[in-house]
């Protein structure tokens, strides 16, 4: 048995699926907490102020290149924290597709699923390479995948990142974007027929990462190309 395959069943072993918001076992997600979810009061990511469709707003275009931002719930909800926390910081990767599908009651917001399906992708926030080697894997792309198997968008590395980074839920609000400024290169083009590109990450604070990631995207991208943020958590 590969070594990978055997300490995954032994981490299912000793640390068997628990739902993230009750902590009953056998799932990381059971029906009874789906049934309780709500739809969370979307935000500009720029200025915060309440924006139902998840779109920037009017005063606030000119400081992102993202058309709008949407988050499944605040970082504040126990269960989003302990659920992101167990996928970055316990390697528990099983629990990505519990993350991803509180997403996609938000999707519609940006287009119908089916104009989706046909002309957009997925875009995962990248890791700096010493990051992603440390931790195993990218968080942000874990939870992509799960997305495309809930909905058959593609994913599409087309970032990458060459600058090392301070972690930004560490730093003051005023150093943020001038530490995420040239940490992202585009590696790979986006299809032109693409009218939608979602760029995926488990957290937005401030909204600079992902604001930093469509500002590198944007120049190759037609003008009716709209950019989105879709991450589980907004802090």
């Amino acid at each position: 048995m590969p070594i990978l395959s055997l300490l995954t069943d032994l981490r299912r072993v000793l640390a068997p699926p628990r739902c993230i918001r009750c902590l009953k076992e056998d799932t990381w997600h059971c029906t009874g907490c789906q049934e309780q979810m709500r739809l969370f009061e979307q935000r500009c990511i720029v200025c915060s102020e309440k924006q139902p469709s998840g779109r920037t707003c009017s005063p606030c275009r000119e400081d992102t290149p993202l058309t709008g931002a949407l988050s499944a719930g605040p970082y504040a909800a126990p269960y989003l924290r302990r659920g992101i926390s167990w996928l970055k910081f316990r390697s528990v990767k099983d629990v990505a597709p519990a993350l991803a599908y509180l997403t996609l009651p938000h999707l519609s917001k940006i287009s119908p699923i089916t104009t989706l399906q046909k002309s957009a992708v997925f875009v995962p926030i990248p890791l700096h390479a010493r990051r992603e080697h440390t931790r195993g894997f990218n968080q942000a792309e874990e939870i992509a995948r799960a997305l495309q198997g809930y909905v058959h968008i593609s994913v599409l590395q087309a970032l990458a990142r060459p600058k090392a980074t301070h972690t930004q839920a560490r730093l003051p609000n005023e150093l943020r974007k001038q530490n995420i400024t040239d940490a992202f290169s585009v590696i790979q083009d986006i299809p032109p027929a693409t009218t939608h590109v979602i760029l995926v990450d488990d957290v937005t604070t401030s909204g600079n990462t992902i604001s930093a990631a469509a500002m590198v995207l944007r120049p190759s991208l037609p003008s009716r190309t709209q950019m989105w943020g879709l991450t589980v958590a907004r802090g």
